[in-house]
């Protein structure tokens, strides 16, 4: 049933990419992580069989026994193996953790599963290609992987109804490396008699207490756990020989052959001899795969054409290694022309701004000429006007920027008073300053003193991009707010639909400015000399945000 994994050139990962009818149960010594790339399977791995469908990412961990027991037709499976000895001194406790990619969906899990599946298309990428210098680049993004592991996807729980591993992390650091050393201690000793009170004495705790937070991380009673641990490692015994089922409970640290097969029917769903005659041979020791592996040297249709061509592309920034000195940053002022507030619509949306922006700069003009509808009809691209505004500041060329669009067009708000992208841009940058430590067509990183703010805009049309910032950090806490326009230019698409009129009425105004709601999200992070994010930017969008120390 063991199969071993064969690493290329000294390197810490191994992929493989698959079609897959069937896979034997079997196991390996190191790590693992299933990307299903199209299709779905069901992955059966030690009590539990979990459906996986495209996009979704499974871990297994060394020495688990798994097998793809059904798929769809037209299926395609990533493999990807990570070397725990080559990994073992940046990593000395990897062996022990147990990682769960198994979570809610949500945007925060969703977000944390798009910088996991970066990770690995950026290795992916780098074996497939392998240009000068790819080894220190795959080191590099292994290390950006298991680090990604271990900050979002370390800590589980065990549903006792469904006898699957979910995600359950928490921010409490200690408490999951101590669950972790708990958990590894039980897979070593699992033959031998165990207690809460033993294990209490090697953590320093009071027994109760740690009976109390193991059950609250765990989701399981320390008894139950325990319990779970030693059916799951009579498994391959069970499967791989002939030993009866009463030395099989001897082996595994059951006192009587009746508590070990109650706990196993608990657990897999049935009496040990009945899962013995229906597995046993369908193991890796009693048949072969039914696979097609495809050479990622053939896999160019899904790099440069298929489903790695819609993966975001990615820029790495660690903001450390960025020279310290850039440009000052300065925010534009903005024109108001007085008379053109004619409507209660527009005067109050000029106030609501002011009253949030008291320290802006602005400029009261004399009323210019206003664009015409030809200026929109013919030509005119919000995007195109959104990237023109954010390359001129940071060539310290926008100096100043009308709040109501004169001709021709680029201001905040249309004469009509539609929101563009320009309004929530100055909203974001009125009263930040520093200096523009990062920027090119899609990007401006500022930072001010220990202080950061960031703005990535999506061109329309375009590939989703990817940009990976290494923040470094000199204080103790710091608070994180981000914010998403997904689709910035929804007011244009809007207003065409209405054949651009002008006269647009109050209600008409209110719905097209409300299509572009603003997601926002807050983190709070501590004791850290460096933080990573991810920052996936989709066509059409605007992400604007700071990282605050206090």
């Amino acid at each position: 049933m063991f199969e071993a994994i064969q690493y290329e050139n000294d390197l810490p990962v191994n992929m493989k990419l698959y079609h897959v009818q069937e896979y034997p149960l079997h196991y390996n010594d190191d790590i693992q992580l299933l990307c299903v790339m199209k299709g779905f399977l069901d992955l059966k791995l030690t009590c539990n069989t979990y459906h996986l469908e495209e996009s979704d990412i499974h871990f297994i961990h060394g020495g688990d026994l798994h097998g793809i027991i059904r798929s769809s037709e037209d299926n395609l499976v990533l493999v990807i193996s990570l070397n725990t000895k080559s990994l073992i001194d940046r990593y000395p406790d990897l062996h022990c953790q147990i990682f769960t990619t198994k979570v809610d969906k949500n945007l925060v899990t969703y977000q944390k599963k798009i910088e996991l599946r970066n990770d690995i298309f950026r290795i992916l990428s780098e074996l497939y290609r392998k240009h000068d210098g790819y080894q220190a680049r795959i080191d590099h993004a292994v290390t950006n992987l298991i680090d990604n592991l271990y900050e979002n996807f370390r800590g589980f729980r065990v549903d006792g109804d469904d006898k699957t591993f979910e995600g359950a992390i928490t921010g409490d650091v200690t408490q999951r490396d101590r669950i972790a050393r708990i958990v590894d201690y039980l897979y070593d000793y699992y033959p031998y008699k165990l207690s809460l009170e033993e294990l209490a004495g090697k953590e320093h705790l009071n027994k109760d207490y740690l009976s109390h937070m193991f059950s609250r991380y765990t989701g399981q009673s320390f008894k139950n756990f325990l319990n779970m641990v030693r059916v799951e490692m009579s498994e391959r015994r069970l499967l791989g020989s002939t030993v009866s089922i009463t030395q099989l409970a001897m082996e595994s640290g059951f006192s009587k052959p009746k508590y070990y097969v109650e706990h196993f029917i608990k657990w897999y769903g049935m009496h040990p001899k009945k899962y013995r005659e229906l597995y046993r041979d369908k193991t890796l020791a009693s048949c072969s795969p039914v696979i097609e592996e495809i050479p990622l040297e053939q896999f160019n249709v899904l790099l440069d054409g298929g489903a790695l061509a819609n993966e975001p592309g990615v820029t790495v920034l660690d903001l450390e290694s960025l020279p310290k000195s850039k440009a000052a940053f300065h925010v534009p002022s903005i024109m108001v022309n007085n008379h053109s507030l004619s409507e209660s619509f527009l005067d109050e949306l000029f106030m609501a701004f002011y009253k949030r922006n008291k320290t802006a700069n602005y400029v009261f003009e004399d009323r210019e000429k206003v664009p015409s509808l030809d200026t929109y009809r013919n030509g005119y691209s919000p995007a195109k006007e959104a990237e023109q505004f954010l390359h001129a500041l940071t060539h310290n060329k926008a100096k100043s920027i009308p709040f109501f669009d004169h001709a021709p067009a680029g201001g905040m708000v249309t004469e009509n008073g539609l929101i563009k992208p320009l309004y929530y841009l100055m909203q974001f940058l009125t009263g930040l300053s520093g200096q523009i430590f990062f920027c090119d067509k899609g990007a401006i990183v500022l930072k001010d003193a220990d202080d950061y703010a960031w703005i990535f805009f999506g061109k329309d049309g375009k590939a989703a991009h990817c940009y990976e910032v290494t923040f470094p950090l000199c204080a103790a806490s710091y608070k994180l707010t981000h914010q998403t326009l997904e689709n910035a230019f929804a007011f244009y698409e809007l207003w065409q639909q209405l054949d651009l009129e002008s006269n647009l009425g109050e209600e008409d105004k209110r719905k097209i400015n409300e299509s572009s709601p603003i997601k926002t999200q807050f983190k709070r992070i501590t004791m850290r000399k460096k933080y990573k994010a991810s920052f996936e930017v989709k066509p059409g969008s605007l992400l604007f945000g700071t990282l605050i120390h206090c």
